[in-house]
C-alpha cells in the first residue's frame, strides 16, 4: 500500500505520525487478514503547520508463533526549535499490540541523527487511543548535554503537555548544547551541576514553559577576575505563559550556598543565603519587561522589594525602576554591600550597628527620588579614626529641586581624628546636585564648637562644583587640640572666623585666610589645601604666620619651663602627608620692638638649648654650679629658632650667628645667660622626641644630625 502525500488540517496537528500509522496498520491488519506474514506501508510525506515528515515506511511481520514487530523508518522530520530536524529517524517496536481503539509499544528502541546533537538513541514506550484521540509517550536513556534525560509527553486534542528531567547535568556540556540558542558571553568559565526538571504544554504553539532546577557546585570566572564564584547552590523555579503581548513570567531563585563575587561586592551565601522573586509580563513588541513585583530577600541583611519596566536589549535597561527597601540591618549591610567601595577611604573597617530603611526611584537609567530613614546606627572605626553613635533621621532626595522635602540628620556624639563633640542635629535640603543647610547650627568640639551659619554645595560631581561654607570656630581648649593632633601641648584657646571653602577634584581649598586668636595674639592659615581628606593618604599645605602670642600662655602650664615675652613668626611651604610633617620653613622668634619683660626659667634655658641642639650638658652644668644657681630666672634680650625640614631632616638657624654656631636665647643683664646652638642638622624623629621630653618631666637629650 502506498500513500503519496497527506496534508493534515489544524485541527488534527496534533494528531501526530503515529495515529496515522497506527489507523493504518489497525485498518489493514486486523482479523480479516489473520494469513498475512507482513504488511508494508509507505507514505510520501505528512504535514502539519508545525511539523512534517516525509519519506516514511511501516512495516508490521507477524511470526508463525504470533508474536509480532512494527519497524517504521522516516527519511526526515522536521519540528520547531530547539528540536528541529531529524534525519533517518527509525523506530523499532517488539510485540506491538493493535487494536481498533488503542495501538501501544511498550518498549520501542528509537534511533535518529541530528545536526546539531548528533546521533541519539532511547528508549520509549507509546500508546495511541483512537477512541479519545490521545498519545503517551515515555521516553528514557536520551543523552543530551552530556546527561541522560527522561521524557513523558502526552498528545490528546485539547492540547499537548511535554516533561523532561535529567540529574546532575555538567553546566559546561550544557553550555555547549544551548549554544545555538543562548549566548553566553565569550571569557566566562563554567562549570558545575545542573539537575532541571521541565514541563511544556501547548496547542497550536507553546503556551507555558514551567522549570524547577537544583544547581550545584556552581563556578564562574571571567579573565579580567571581576566575576567569580565558588561552590555556587540554588534553586530556579520559573513559569513562562504564552498572553497576547507575549509571556507572563513567574520566577524565584534561592541562593543556598557557596560564595560569590562581583567586583567589588563579596558575598558569603553560606551565612547569608539569599532569595529572589520575580513576577512580570514580557512584552514582545516594545521588546520589554514589565515587572509588577519584585523581592530580594537576605535575612538578617536586608529584604527589598518594588516594580518596574526593563528594557535589557536596550543601553537603557531601567526604563523605571521603584524600590522599597523595607529593611536593612547593620553589620551585614556594611560589610557586604558597602565596605567593598570603602576600601581607599577612612571609612574601610568600621565595627556597625542600626538600621535604615526607605525607598528609591529610577526614571530612563537615572535616579530622580531617593528617601533613607536611619535608626540608632553606631559606627566606629578600628583604627580609632573615626566614629558616631546613634546617628538618626531621615535623608531626602529629589531630581526635581521643587518636589523635594527637608532631610535632617542626628547623632549623640561623634569624633574624627582625635576631635570629638557632642549631640548634634543638622537640617539640609537635598535636591538635584545639591545641598543647602536650611537654618544655622553648632557642632560641639571639645568643650568649644563650630558654629555653621551657611553650607551649601552646588553640581556636586561636575567639574563646576562649588561649596560655600560659612562659620565660626568658638573657643576650643588648645590642650585637648595638641592632643588630637599628637602635638606638644600648649595652654589657652583657639577661636576664629573659618572662610569660604571650595571642594574640586578631591582637593578642599580656601578662598580666604583663616583667623584665629589663640595665645591672646593671633594665628594667621593662608593657601590652606588639602587634597583627598577622607582617602588613606591625605595631604595638607598651607602656610601659618604667629603674630605676638604671649609666651608666657604658651609655657605656663607644662614642665618645660616658664617664659614671658611675645613671640611671633611663621611656618610656611608646610606639607603633611598621612597628617605627618615632610616639609615647612618654619621661625619663631622675639618680634621686633616688643617692649614686654622677657625673663627665661633655668629648666626652659635647658630645654631650649636641648631642642635646638645646643649643648645641654654644659648648659645645664653651668646652671646647677657656681653663683648661677641661686637664680630661678634670668632675662633675655631676644630669643628665636628657626626650622627647614626636608627629607626628615631639619636645617636649624638662631636669630643671629655667635662665635660656635647661633644665638638661641641672647642674655640681657646680670647675671647673663646665653644659649648658642651648635647643631646646623637635626633628624625630624630626633627633634619631635626632644619636644615630647621637654615637656615631660626629665630633661631631654639631643642627637645631632649628620
Amino acid at each position: 500500500m502506498s500513500l503519496r502525500s497527506i496534508s493534515l488540517p489544524t485541527k488534527r496537528d496534533r494528531r501526530v505520525l503515529a495515529s496515522v500509522l497506527a489507523g493504518a496498520l489497525c485498518a489493514l491488519v486486523p482479523c480479516q487478514l489473520p494469513a498475512v506474514d507482513a504488511v508494508e506501508l509507505s507514505v510520501g510525506d505528512i504535514h502539519g503547520p508545525s511539523w512534517s515528515a516525509s519519506g516514511i515506511s511501516a512495516r508490521l511481520e507477524i511470526g508463525p508463533d504470533g508474536r509480532s514487530q512494527a519497524h517504521v523508518t522516516v527519511r526526515r522530520a522536521r519540528f520547531p526549535e530547539p528540536l528541529g530536524e531529524l534525519r533517518s529517524l527509525d523506530i523499532v517496536c517488539s510485540a506491538p499490540i493493535v487494536r481498533t481503539d488503542v495501538v501501544s509499544c511498550r518498549a520501542a528502541r528509537i534511533t535518529a541523527r541530528h545536526a546539531q546533537f548528533g546521533r541519539l538513541q532511547l528508549v520509549a514506550s507509546a500508546q495511541f487511543d483512537r477512541l479519545h484521540q490521545t498519545l503517551a509517550v515515555s521516553a528514557k536513556g536520551l543523552k543530551i548535554a552530556g546527561g541522560t534525560w527522561r521524557i513523558q509527553a502526552h498528545w490528546r486534542e485539547a492540547g499537548w503537555q511535554i516533561d523532561a528531567s535529567a540529574d546532575r547535568l555538567a553546566i559546561a556540556e550544557l553550555r555547549k548544547f544551548l549554544a545555538p540558542w543562548v549566548a553566553v558571553p565569550s571569557g566566562i568559565d563554567m562549570n558545575g551541576t545542573l539537575s532541571p526538571r521541565i514541563s511544556v504544554t501547548g496547542g497550536t504553539a507553546v503556551e507555558q514553559i514551567t522549570v524547577a532546577a537544583n544547581v550545584e557546585a556552581l563556578t564562574l570566572n571571567n579573565t579580567d577576575g571581576t566575576l567569580a564564584t565558588d561552590k555556587l547552590a540554588m534553586t530556579i523555579n520559573a513559569a513562562l505563559t504564552s498572553v497576547k503581548s507575549g509571556y507572563s513570567i513567574e520566577s524565584r531563585v534561592k541562593l543556598t550556598g557557596g560564595q560569590a563575587y562581583r567586583d567589588p561586592v563579596f558575598v558569603d551565601l553560606a551565612r547569608g543565603p539569599a532569595d529572589f522573586e520575580l513576577s512580570g509580563e514580557w512584552q514582545s513588541a516594545a521588546r520589554t519587561l514589565a515587572v509588577s513585583h519584585y523581592a530580594i530577600d537576605q535575612p538578617g541583611i536586608l529584604r527589598a522589594s518594588g516594580d518596574g519596566v526593563l528594557a535589557p536589549l536596550d543601553d537603557t535597561i531601567f526604563r523605571a525602576l521603584r524600590v522599597k527597601l523595607e529593611h536593612a540591618t547593620f553589620p551585614g549591610l556594611y560589610s557586604i554591600y558597602l565596605q567593598p567601595f570603602l576600601l581607599e577611604t577612612a571609612l574601610k573597617d568600621l565595627a556597625t550597628k542600626g538600621s535604615l530603611r526607605g525607598s528609591a526611584e529610577v526614571r530612563d537609567g537615572s535616579p530622580v527620588a531617593l528617601d533613607i530613614e536611619l535608626a540608632s546606627i553606631d559606627l566606629d572605626d578600628a583604627a580609632g579614626h573615626v566614629a558616631m553613635h546613634g546617628l538618626g533621621g531621615r535623608i531626602v532626595w529629589r531630581s526635581d529641586a521643587a518636589s523635594t522635602e527637608p532631610s535632617h540628620i542626628a547623632w549623640n556624639d561623634g569624633q574624627a581624628y582625635g576631635f570629638s563633640g557632642g549631640a548634634a542635629q543638622i537640617k539640609f535640603l537635598a535636591a538635584g546636585r545639591g545641598v543647602r543647610m536650611l537654618e544655622a547650627t553648632d557642632l560641639p568640639i571639645f568643650d568649644g564648637g563650630l558654629a555653621i551659619a551657611a553650607f551649601e554645595v552646588r553640581d556636586a560631581g561636575t567639574p563646576t562644583m562649588s561649596l560655600l561654607f560659612d562659620a565660626t570656630l568658638e573657643p576650643i581648649s588648645m590642650r585637648r587640640v595638641c592632643n588630637a593632633l599628637g602635638w606638644p601641648e600648649f595652654s589657652g584657646t583657639v577661636a576664629g572666623r573659618v572662610p569660604r571653602m571650595t571642594f574640586k577634584d578631591k582637593i578642599l581649598s580656601f578662598d580666604g585666610d583663616l583667623e584665629a586668636r589663640v595665645f591672646d595674639g593671633r594665628m594667621i592659615v593662608s593657601k590652606l589645601r588639602l587634597e583627598d581628606p577622607l582617602g588613606v593618604w591625605p595631604r595638607l599645605s598651607a602656610n601659618v604666620d604667629l603674630e605676638q602670642l604671649d609666651l608666657q600662655a604658651v609655657t605656663g602650664t607644662f614642665s618645660f619651663g616658664e617664659i614671658t615675652g611675645r613671640l611671633s613668626g611663621y611656618i610656611h611651604n608646610l606639607e603633611l602627608f598621612a597628617w605627618r610633617p615632610i616639609a615647612f620653613d618654619a621661625v619663631l622668634a622675639t618680634p621686633p620692638g616688643d617692649r614686654s619683660e622677657h625673663r627665661i626659667s633655668q629648666r626652659a634655658v635647658s630645654n631650649i638649648s636641648a631642642i635646638g641642639g645646643g649643648s645641654s650638658g654644659s648648659t645645664t652644668a653651668a646652671l646647677s654650679s657656681g653663683f648661677l644657681r641661686f637664680f630661678e630666672n634670668f632675662k633675655y634680650d631676644r630669643l628665636g629658632l628657626a626650622c627647614k625640614l626636608e627629607n626628615d631632616v631639619c636645617t636649624m638657624r638662631g636669630i643671629g650667628p655667635a662665635r660656635s654656631g647661633y644665638y638661641i636665647v641672647k642674655g640681657r643683664g646680670i647675671p647673663r645667660i646665653d644659649v648658642i646652638g651648635s647643631a646646623g642638622r637635626i633628624d625630624w624623629p630626633q627633634l619631635v622626641a626632644n619636644l615630647k621630653a621637654a615637656t615631660s618631666a626629665g630633661p631631654p637629650t639631643t642627637k645631632p644630625g649628620s
